[in-house]
């Protein structure tokens, strides 16, 4: 189940949703902090500030920057409260969604295994059909059952095979829904699933 979870598409992105809000978080901190800025610039010109020709010459300039952040109106701190609260969205968004995909795979799982234990079950019951059918068909050359009867056990055969043939449909569903869930579900499993299929 943990490996399904942490292969699951909608849990791995809100999981990079929250390292985003983490991120954001920690550069809001990070205004707080004294800035060092390292600056290098040059410009080179054929023209004066009155736009009049000139001999082309070139300004450098290299400088640093220390920016100490002494009080802003609150505004740091304004964006670090709502960054926190992105980050508290984003975490209770990702828990929700680990609940809700856990809960389907428990829910999709349960329900494979019984689909399998159906299988199992009207499998049993077509080949007791399919017994009847021949007993049925036995007892009317002989004369001791009506064409009534034989219509009958057919028409119960062919339901049970019905039946045989949707608990299969669904235990695949089940299964390519597990699959799915967890990320795993490739194009080389839906032929795989088609064969299988097929070959019913």
């Amino acid at each position: 189940m943990r490996s399904a979870l942490d292969g699951n598409p909608d849990i791995l992105a809100r999981t990079e949703a929250v390292k985003v809000s983490r991120i954001t978080l920690s550069s809001a901190r990070a205004e707080h902090y004294p800035q060092l800025s390292f600056l290098m610039q040059r410009n080179e010109s054929n023209q004066d500030i009155d736009n009049l020709p000139r001999r082309e010459f070139g300004v450098n300039v290299v400088g640093l920057e220390l920016r100490i952040p002494i009080y802003e109106g609150g505004r740091v701190t304004a964006t670090m409260a709502s960054a926190q609260a992105q980050l508290n969205i984003a975490q209770q968004q990702l828990e929700a969604t680990r609940r809700t995909v856990e809960r389907d795979m428990r829910l999709v799982f349960a329900s494979a295994v019984a689909n399998h234990a159906r299988i199992e079950s009207t499998t049993n019951q077509v080949n007791v059909m399919e017994q009847s059918v021949t007993a049925q068909e036995v007892g009317f050359d002989l004369g001791v059952v009506t064409v009534i009867d034989v219509l009958d056990a057919r028409r119960r055969l062919f339901k049970a095979r019905l039946d045989l043939a949707k608990a299969r449909y669904d235990f695949l569903r089940d299964l390519m829904g597990l699959r799915m869930r967890s990320g795993g579900l490739r194009l080389a499993d839906i032929e795989e699933f088609n064969q299988w299929l097929a070959s019913r």
